[in-house]
Protein backbone atom coordinates (compact mmCIF):
# COMPACT_ATOMS: atom_id res chain seq x y z
CA UNK A 1 0.00 0.00 0.00
CA UNK A 2 2.84 2.38 0.86
CA UNK A 3 4.47 1.70 -2.53
CA UNK A 4 1.14 2.39 -4.31
CA UNK A 5 0.77 5.76 -2.56
CA UNK A 6 4.33 6.78 -3.50
CA UNK A 7 3.65 5.86 -7.14
CA UNK A 8 0.50 8.05 -7.24
CA UNK A 9 2.35 11.05 -5.79
CA UNK A 10 5.15 10.66 -8.30
CA UNK A 11 2.67 10.42 -11.15
CA UNK A 12 0.96 13.69 -10.04
CA UNK A 13 4.29 15.50 -9.87
CA UNK A 14 5.15 14.28 -13.38
CA UNK A 15 1.96 15.68 -14.93
CA UNK A 16 2.13 18.97 -13.02
CA UNK A 17 5.61 19.58 -14.37
CA UNK A 18 4.73 18.75 -17.99
CA UNK A 19 4.50 22.11 -19.82
CA UNK A 20 2.68 20.52 -22.76
CA UNK A 21 -0.07 19.18 -20.50
CA UNK A 22 -0.29 22.53 -18.75
CA UNK A 23 -0.76 24.24 -22.11
CA UNK A 24 -3.50 21.88 -23.25
CA UNK A 25 -5.33 22.11 -19.93
CA UNK A 26 -5.20 25.90 -20.05
CA UNK A 27 -6.56 25.97 -23.61
CA UNK A 28 -9.39 23.65 -22.67
CA UNK A 29 -10.31 26.00 -19.84
CA UNK A 30 -10.12 28.97 -22.22
CA UNK A 31 -7.50 30.81 -20.15
CA UNK A 32 -4.37 30.41 -22.26
CA UNK A 33 -2.06 33.42 -22.09
CA UNK A 34 -0.79 35.17 -25.24
CA UNK A 35 2.66 33.67 -24.62
CA UNK A 36 1.16 30.21 -24.88
CA UNK A 37 -0.76 30.96 -28.14
CA UNK A 38 1.17 29.36 -30.97
CA UNK A 39 -0.92 31.22 -33.61
CA UNK A 40 -0.76 35.04 -33.68
CA UNK A 41 -1.28 36.77 -37.04
CA UNK A 42 -1.29 40.27 -35.54
CA UNK A 43 -4.99 40.99 -36.40
CA UNK A 44 -7.39 41.31 -33.50
CA UNK A 45 -10.99 40.21 -34.03
CA UNK A 46 -13.31 43.21 -34.71
CA UNK A 47 -16.05 44.09 -32.28
CA UNK A 48 -19.19 42.86 -34.07
CA UNK A 49 -21.30 45.65 -32.55
CA UNK A 50 -19.38 48.46 -34.25
CA UNK A 51 -17.39 49.50 -37.29
CA UNK A 52 -14.25 51.68 -37.15
CA UNK A 53 -15.90 54.11 -39.58
CA UNK A 54 -17.46 57.47 -38.61
CA UNK A 55 -20.28 59.40 -40.33
CA UNK A 56 -20.80 63.16 -40.33
CA UNK A 57 -23.47 65.25 -42.07
CA UNK A 58 -23.38 68.68 -43.67
CA UNK A 59 -26.42 69.57 -41.55
CA UNK A 60 -27.95 68.11 -38.41
CA UNK A 61 -31.45 69.33 -39.37
CA UNK A 62 -33.25 68.63 -42.66
CA UNK A 63 -36.26 70.90 -43.24
CA UNK A 64 -38.27 70.50 -46.43
CA UNK A 65 -41.48 71.83 -47.89
CA UNK A 66 -44.00 69.72 -49.76
CA UNK A 67 -43.05 68.55 -53.27
CA UNK A 68 -39.42 69.45 -52.68
CA UNK A 69 -36.07 67.67 -52.82
CA UNK A 70 -32.82 68.71 -51.16
CA UNK A 71 -29.28 67.29 -51.17
CA UNK A 72 -27.22 66.68 -48.02
CA UNK A 73 -23.54 65.76 -47.95
CA UNK A 74 -22.57 62.64 -46.01
CA UNK A 75 -18.90 62.26 -45.05
CA UNK A 76 -17.59 58.78 -44.26
CA UNK A 77 -14.18 58.43 -42.60
CA UNK A 78 -12.35 55.20 -41.83
CA UNK A 79 -10.25 54.87 -38.69
CA UNK A 80 -6.57 54.01 -39.08
CA UNK A 81 -7.36 50.59 -37.58
CA UNK A 82 -9.87 49.75 -40.33
CA UNK A 83 -8.74 46.85 -42.49
CA UNK A 84 -10.58 48.19 -45.55
CA UNK A 85 -13.73 47.11 -47.33
CA UNK A 86 -16.93 48.06 -49.13
CA UNK A 87 -19.45 50.22 -47.25
CA UNK A 88 -23.19 50.25 -47.95
CA UNK A 89 -25.11 53.45 -47.11
CA UNK A 90 -28.76 53.37 -46.12
CA UNK A 91 -31.41 55.18 -44.07
CA UNK A 92 -33.08 53.70 -41.02
CA UNK A 93 -36.51 55.30 -41.38
CA UNK A 94 -38.27 53.25 -38.70
CA UNK A 95 -39.14 56.42 -36.74
CA UNK A 96 -41.20 57.84 -39.59
CA UNK A 97 -42.52 54.52 -40.91
CA UNK A 98 -44.02 53.95 -37.48
CA UNK A 99 -45.83 57.28 -37.82
CA UNK A 100 -47.53 56.19 -41.04
CA UNK A 101 -45.22 58.16 -43.35
CA UNK A 102 -44.86 55.97 -46.42
CA UNK A 103 -41.71 55.45 -48.49
CA UNK A 104 -42.07 56.88 -51.99
CA UNK A 105 -45.63 58.03 -51.34
CA UNK A 106 -44.60 60.69 -48.80
CA UNK A 107 -40.85 60.94 -48.15
CA UNK A 108 -38.05 59.23 -50.08
CA UNK A 109 -34.27 58.92 -49.65
CA UNK A 110 -31.60 58.25 -52.25
CA UNK A 111 -27.80 58.02 -51.92
CA UNK A 112 -25.33 58.78 -54.69
CA UNK A 113 -23.32 56.64 -54.56
CA UNK A 114 -24.94 54.12 -52.22
CA UNK A 115 -21.80 51.95 -51.99
CA UNK A 116 -18.23 53.13 -51.42
CA UNK A 117 -14.85 51.48 -50.92
CA UNK A 118 -12.73 52.60 -47.98
CA UNK A 119 -9.22 51.84 -46.83
CA UNK A 120 -7.58 52.66 -43.50
CA UNK A 121 -7.66 56.40 -42.70
CA UNK A 122 -9.50 57.29 -45.92
CA UNK A 123 -12.34 59.85 -46.18
CA UNK A 124 -15.05 59.89 -48.85
CA UNK A 125 -18.35 61.69 -49.41
CA UNK A 126 -21.76 60.80 -50.78
CA UNK A 127 -24.91 62.83 -51.41
CA UNK A 128 -28.20 61.99 -49.72
CA UNK A 129 -31.22 63.38 -51.59
CA UNK A 130 -34.39 63.69 -49.55
CA UNK A 131 -37.60 64.12 -51.52
CA UNK A 132 -41.14 64.87 -50.37
CA UNK A 133 -44.34 64.57 -52.37
CA UNK A 134 -47.18 67.07 -52.30
CA UNK A 135 -49.30 64.52 -50.41
CA UNK A 136 -46.76 64.12 -47.59
CA UNK A 137 -47.96 64.90 -44.06
CA UNK A 138 -46.33 67.76 -42.18
CA UNK A 139 -44.33 66.82 -39.08
CA UNK A 140 -41.31 67.76 -37.00
CA UNK A 141 -38.92 66.19 -34.52
CA UNK A 142 -38.47 62.89 -36.36
CA UNK A 143 -34.97 61.43 -36.13
CA UNK A 144 -33.84 59.22 -38.97
CA UNK A 145 -30.49 57.40 -38.95
CA UNK A 146 -27.88 57.49 -41.68
CA UNK A 147 -26.26 54.04 -41.54
CA UNK A 148 -22.94 52.76 -42.89
CA UNK A 149 -22.65 48.96 -42.99
CA UNK A 150 -19.82 46.84 -44.23
CA UNK A 151 -21.04 44.70 -47.11
CA UNK A 152 -21.90 41.19 -45.99
CA UNK A 153 -21.53 42.03 -42.30
CA UNK A 154 -23.76 43.27 -39.49
CA UNK A 155 -21.21 45.71 -38.11
CA UNK A 156 -22.21 49.31 -38.66
CA UNK A 157 -21.98 52.96 -37.70
CA UNK A 158 -24.79 55.53 -37.73
CA UNK A 159 -25.56 59.24 -37.37
CA UNK A 160 -28.88 60.90 -36.52
CA UNK A 161 -30.56 63.47 -38.77
CA UNK A 162 -33.54 65.45 -37.51
CA UNK A 163 -36.27 65.63 -40.17
CA UNK A 164 -39.06 68.18 -40.52
CA UNK A 165 -41.65 68.64 -43.28
CA UNK A 166 -43.48 71.97 -43.37
CA UNK A 167 -47.15 72.39 -44.44
CA UNK A 168 -45.99 74.66 -47.23
CA UNK A 169 -45.29 74.64 -50.97
CA UNK A 170 -43.41 77.09 -53.20
CA UNK A 171 -44.27 77.10 -56.92
CA UNK A 172 -41.62 78.77 -59.08
CA UNK A 173 -42.14 80.25 -62.53
CA UNK A 174 -39.05 79.20 -64.50
CA UNK A 175 -39.80 81.01 -67.79
CA UNK A 176 -42.70 82.68 -69.61
CA UNK A 177 -42.78 80.38 -72.60
CA UNK A 178 -46.13 79.29 -74.05
CA UNK A 179 -47.21 77.56 -71.94
CA UNK A 180 -45.10 78.85 -69.05
CA UNK A 181 -42.71 76.46 -67.33
CA UNK A 182 -42.91 75.88 -63.57
CA UNK A 183 -40.85 73.72 -61.21
CA UNK A 184 -43.91 71.75 -60.05
CA UNK A 185 -46.37 69.37 -61.68
CA UNK A 186 -49.49 70.81 -63.26
CA UNK A 187 -51.68 68.82 -60.87
CA UNK A 188 -50.84 68.90 -57.18
CA UNK A 189 -52.65 67.00 -54.44
CA UNK A 190 -52.57 67.86 -50.74
CA UNK A 191 -53.90 66.19 -47.63
CA UNK A 192 -55.30 68.09 -44.66
CA UNK A 193 -52.83 69.99 -42.50
CA UNK A 194 -53.99 70.97 -39.03
CA UNK A 195 -52.02 74.24 -39.08
CA UNK A 196 -53.21 75.01 -42.61
CA UNK A 197 -51.40 74.75 -45.95
CA UNK A 198 -49.38 77.79 -47.01
CA UNK A 199 -48.86 78.45 -50.74
CA UNK A 200 -46.18 80.72 -52.22
CA UNK A 201 -45.60 81.71 -55.86
CA UNK A 202 -42.17 82.94 -56.92
CA UNK A 203 -40.87 84.47 -60.15
CA UNK A 204 -37.69 82.52 -60.82
CA UNK A 205 -37.50 83.50 -64.49
CA UNK A 206 -34.94 86.02 -65.73
CA UNK A 207 -37.07 86.99 -68.76
CA UNK A 208 -40.39 87.51 -66.93
CA UNK A 209 -39.89 91.21 -66.26
CA UNK A 210 -41.92 94.38 -66.41
CA UNK A 211 -45.53 93.71 -67.38
CA UNK A 212 -44.52 90.13 -68.14
CA UNK A 213 -43.96 89.45 -64.48
CA UNK A 214 -45.91 86.90 -62.46
CA UNK A 215 -49.45 87.47 -61.16
CA UNK A 216 -50.62 84.34 -59.28
CA UNK A 217 -54.12 83.43 -60.43
CA UNK A 218 -56.15 81.47 -57.88
CA UNK A 219 -59.73 80.32 -57.46
CA UNK A 220 -61.18 78.11 -54.74
CA UNK A 221 -59.30 77.84 -51.45
CA UNK A 222 -56.81 80.67 -52.14
CA UNK A 223 -57.24 84.39 -52.72
CA UNK A 224 -56.25 85.79 -56.11
CA UNK A 225 -52.95 87.64 -56.33
CA UNK A 226 -53.07 91.45 -56.81
CA UNK A 227 -53.77 92.08 -60.50
CA UNK A 228 -51.85 95.37 -60.51
CA UNK A 229 -48.63 93.91 -59.08
CA UNK A 230 -46.30 92.06 -61.45
CA UNK A 231 -43.80 89.98 -59.51
CA UNK A 232 -40.33 90.64 -60.87
CA UNK A 233 -37.48 88.05 -60.94
CA UNK A 234 -36.70 86.98 -57.37
CA UNK A 235 -39.95 88.33 -55.96
CA UNK A 236 -42.67 86.15 -54.46
CA UNK A 237 -46.22 86.27 -53.21
CA UNK A 238 -47.41 84.27 -50.20
CA UNK A 239 -51.16 83.77 -50.07
CA UNK A 240 -52.40 85.26 -46.83
CA UNK A 241 -55.23 82.76 -46.67
CA UNK A 242 -54.02 79.33 -45.62
CA UNK A 243 -55.93 76.26 -46.76
CA UNK A 244 -57.52 74.95 -43.58
CA UNK A 245 -59.12 71.51 -43.08
CA UNK A 246 -62.52 72.99 -42.26
CA UNK A 247 -63.10 74.29 -45.82
CA UNK A 248 -63.38 70.69 -47.04
CA UNK A 249 -62.14 69.44 -50.38
CA UNK A 250 -61.50 72.15 -52.95
CA UNK A 251 -60.12 72.30 -56.48
CA UNK A 252 -58.05 75.39 -57.27
CA UNK A 253 -57.04 76.55 -60.76
CA UNK A 254 -53.64 78.23 -60.83
CA UNK A 255 -51.57 79.96 -63.52
CA UNK A 256 -49.96 83.29 -64.41
CA UNK A 257 -52.93 85.67 -64.57
CA UNK A 258 -51.70 87.93 -67.37
CA UNK A 259 -51.04 84.92 -69.64
CA UNK A 260 -54.46 83.51 -70.52
CA UNK A 261 -52.84 80.69 -72.52
CA UNK A 262 -51.05 79.57 -69.35
CA UNK A 263 -54.27 77.98 -68.09
CA UNK A 264 -53.57 74.51 -69.45
CA UNK A 265 -54.90 72.18 -66.79
CA UNK A 266 -53.02 73.44 -63.74
CA UNK A 267 -54.94 72.33 -60.65
CA UNK A 268 -54.48 72.00 -56.89
CA UNK A 269 -56.64 69.49 -55.02
CA UNK A 270 -56.92 70.42 -51.36
CA UNK A 271 -57.77 68.35 -48.25
CA UNK A 272 -57.73 64.91 -49.86
CA UNK A 273 -57.57 61.72 -47.85
CA UNK A 274 -54.46 59.53 -48.38
CA UNK A 275 -55.16 57.31 -51.38
CA UNK A 276 -57.50 59.73 -53.12
CA UNK A 277 -54.57 61.21 -55.04
CA UNK A 278 -54.47 58.04 -57.14
CA UNK A 279 -57.91 58.89 -58.58
CA UNK A 280 -57.52 59.53 -62.31
CA UNK A 281 -59.48 62.77 -61.91
CA UNK A 282 -56.95 64.07 -59.40
CA UNK A 283 -53.16 63.87 -59.44
CA UNK A 284 -52.45 60.40 -60.71
CA UNK A 285 -49.05 60.09 -59.05
CA UNK A 286 -49.61 62.51 -56.18
CA UNK A 287 -46.15 64.04 -56.76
Amino acid sequence: MKRLMLFAVALGILFSCNPQEKKYSSLLRGTASSSEDDHNDGVLPRDPSGLPVSISLSESQATLELAEDKPYTVTIKADSSYSGGSIDLSVDRSSIDGAGIKAGKDVGFEFSPSKISLSAGETKTAVLKIKTTSMAPSFSGKNIKIVAMESGDDAGSSQNLNLEVLPRITIRLMNDAVPALYDKDEKLCFREHTAGLEVEFMNNSANSTGNKGLIPHATSGLEHGPTNVFLQPGESYVHTRKVMPDIGQRVNTWYNHHLGNDNNGKRMFFNLQPGEESDSDNCGTGN
